[in-house]
């Protein structure tokens, strides 16, 4: 049964909002996901659902970026591989296994990044003179793919940070190089939440095209803004993604 329409056109507009801020930074999947919750969905149909709009604001946010000759295609895709491996991974295990643990781990992770990007800014803005080597790329690649395939909330971050760090790329370019990344992960993770039937196509589709919307917006703010406006958009969507996510953990914050 599907929403109301003034249901659909707030799930559209959520859509532009998460579009705009995972294509800048990231954190749009912590909005998306709250509402599709409250719509009735699922967490796990919704965790399926909003890979929908992630595949096609990818698509989108990728475009946008390629018009302004800041996406080179084939290095991307490249490094898309290690990332769409991590994701199949990543997804089996969200499909299989208990999620209890994943909140204050992910939670932890992503407040260290956050600390990061606001207080040493020379490790964000300063690109690496050499990458690190192809066994590093791809291992940071894969771990940051896994982590996006089980439940994709704040993955931007831990990518940006994966391609800063070992890819050697200065924060525009990663954020040009991530939509590829996302998409071509998520159009894997996805086949498999649609064949475990966790998907909602028709809310999934109305998010989408407010996410296609946001995300060619996203682009055209990561370019005009650069790269210290970028890292201080990056370090808030971290520090609230991680509070987020440790406050949600179970038994975190009893009795407050």
């Amino acid at each position: 049964m599907l929403p109301s329409p003034w249901i659909l056109a707030g799930v559209f507009l959520l859509g532009v909002l998460s579009g705009f801020l995972n294509t800048l930074a990231a954190g749009g999947t912590l909005l998306t996901l709250p509402l599709l919750t409250l719509l009735g969905l699922d967490l796990a149909v919704a965790n399926g659902t909003n890979r929908v709009a992630i595949l096609l604001q990818s698509v989108a946010g990728a475009w946008a970026f390629r018009r302004e000759g800041l996406l080179p295609l084939r290095r991307a895709f490249r490094l898309a591989v290690p990332a769409t491996l991590g994701a199949l991974c990543g997804t089996l295990g969200v499909l299989r296994l208990p999620r209890e643990a994943l909140s204050p781990v992910a939670g932890a992770i992503i407040l260290l990044l956050a600390l990061s990007l606001l207080f040493r800014p020379s490790l964000w803005e300063t690109p690496r003179h050499t990458p690190a080597s192809p066994a590093g790329v791809f291992a940071a690649l894969f771990l940051a793919g896994a982590y996006g395939g089980f439940l994709q909330a704040g993955v931007g971050i831990v990518l940006s940070w994966a391609l800063v760090e070992a890819g050697g790329m200065d924060l525009v370019r990663s954020n040009g190089v991530r939509t590829v990344l996302v998409g071509c992960y998520t159009l894997a993770s996805l086949a498999l939440f649609l064949r475990a039937d966790l998907v909602n196509l028709p809310v999934g589709l109305v998010l989408a095209g407010g996410s296609m919307v946001g995300a060619v917006l996203g682009a055209r703010a990561s370019v005009s803004k650069g790269n210290p406006w970028i890292r201080r958009a990056l370090g808030l969507a971290a520090g609230a993604s991680a509070l987020q996510m440790l406050w949600q953990a179970p038994g975190w914050f009893n009795g407050l």
